[in-house]
């Protein structure tokens, strides 16, 4: 590939994306000045020494930003999650699984329960365990909003648990943490109680759904890029001293570079979220149910429709009833410009179902009349009553219409000139150039 067509290729993308919309759960869209700092010097750039320690640079190149996660990041999220003790190391959410599964898993050895891809759980999670010597039960599962406490008091009869990992990869409803902690504090209060809230995080710290910690759990964390509209990192979030102490002594081993550039982006994205979380979060909630609502109405197959369908961002569709299945479905979207997500296996549901979510679309300002004409479309657009070349204008134009008014506000005439300032030093140091000297 050569420079010309690499450049050409970055520009169709770009273009294309701000003419699409996608809904896919495990996405989101960061603003613009949030993804600045991945752009600059900074993001290439070590920082380990957190406490500032005159005699500690044994890295200088991010010195003179570093407050940007002592002082921005870390209280913000201090803030917003309402832990005394936050963790922005891990670059990933596996990454701070494995911090998680290495700090308070119990080492070699050890039994854990972890909830089973079958019943929502990432694909990964039994695997990674299995890899540092844990053994990895599925927690009991008795409905897609709930946990069978019964058995799971079975379970910590039957086998010595030391950790408790409550994660939903593919989940309509977030499982209540409250009845389990309280089952853990009189069965063992020795079992450390983790929620994986990679996908949640968003709806949590914006107040749509219960905070895990204020329902009785050790630690939550997970990814930042999800429900969260920030960049593709992850954070560990917990009130207790000795589990902080933990994951920060398997840091050393676990992570070099943390990505500083990535954590910059974050508390950015936490600035914007302080002002917009609340409402958007509860706009997503909104939003879900209404184009799950919408897309029963048209005949497909929506789970969870007893229950309400949703209580989260994602809704799950199986459009067999349509004669269609859930590819070809996806496939005729994507030809028109609307990104969904098919997933097999998903709780409850036999063969591919389509996984979309409301997360994105609500953080560029969707409200539900927008997201009922977007079911329309996606109806007309799977049933092919409709060309595509119709479709794809009516995508392109709902999409031009949203209002992302989220955000860092940039009116003021000085803070502008600052923004405009930035952009063209970045710009510059991309286009390189070269200077004569003496």
């Amino acid at each position: 590939m050569r420079a010309l067509q690499l450049i050409e290729t970055l520009i169709q993308h770009e273009e294309q994306q701000r003419q699409e919309i996608h809904l896919v759960p495990s996405e989101n869209a960061a603003t613009m000045v949030s993804r600045l700092p991945l752009l600059m010097d900074m993001y290439n750039r070590y920082f380990f020494n957190e406490q500032q320690d005159a005699l500690a640079w044994n890295f200088n190149g991010a010195r003179n930003v570093a407050d940007l996660e002592t002082k921005l990041t870390i209280p913000l999220l201090k803030e917003l999650s309402g832990a005394r003790y936050v963790n922005v190391r891990p670059v990933s959410g596996l990454q701070a699984m494995l911090m998680v599964f290495m700090a308070v898993g119990g080492g070699a050895g050890a039994h854990i329960l972890t909830v089973s891809p079958h019943d929502g759980g990432h694909y990964a999670t039994k695997g990674l365990a299995a890899e540092l010597g844990l053994h990895a039960h599925g927690i009991a599962v008795s409905n897609l909003d709930e946990l069978d406490m019964t058995e799971i008091e079975r379970q910590l009869e039957r086998w010595p648990i030391r950790l408790i990992y409550l994660d939903q990869s593919n989940g309509l409803f977030p499982f209540p943490v409250a009845p389990l902690a309280e089952l853990v504090r009189r069965r063992d209060p020795s079992i450390h109680m983790h929620v994986d809230t990679s996908h949640w995080l968003g709806l949590i710290l914006g107040g749509a759904i219960p905070n895990p910690l204020a329902e009785g759990a050790d630690s939550f964390g997970g990814s930042t890029h999800k429900t969260f509209p920030g960049p593709q990192k992850a954070l560990i979030c917990t009130n207790e001293s000795t589990v902080a102490l933990r994951l920060k002594l398997k840091q050393h081993d676990l992570i070099s570079s943390h990505h500083f550039g990535a954590t910059a982006s974050l508390g950015i994205a936490l600035m914007e979220f302080k002002e917009h979380g609340a409402a958007y979060s509860r706009s997503i909630l909104r939003n879900a149910r209404r184009m799950a609502a919408c897309l029963d109405h048209y005949g497909y197959v929506v789970i969870g429709k007893e229950l309400g369908y949703t209580g989260g961002h994602q809704v799950w569709v199986n459009p067999e009833a349509q004669g269609l299945g859930s590819y070809e479905a996806s496939e005729r979207l994507y030809r028109v410009g609307i990104h969904v997500n098919v997933v097999s296996p998903l709780p409850t549901c036999e063969g591919p179902v389509i996984r979309l979510g409301l997360n994105e679309f609500s953080r560029l300002g969707a409200e539900e009349s927008h997201t009922a004409a977007l079911a329309d479309i996606m109806h007309r657009a799977m049933m092919q009553t409709d060309s595509e070349a119709a479709l794809r204008k009516e995508v392109r134009s709902l999409r031009q219409c949203l209002p992302d008014h989220y955000g860092l506000e940039l009116g003021s005439d000085e803070i502008r000139k600052k923004y405009d300032d930035l952009l063209r030093l970045v710009l510059t140091g991309l286009q390189g150039g070269r200077k004569e000297c003496d």
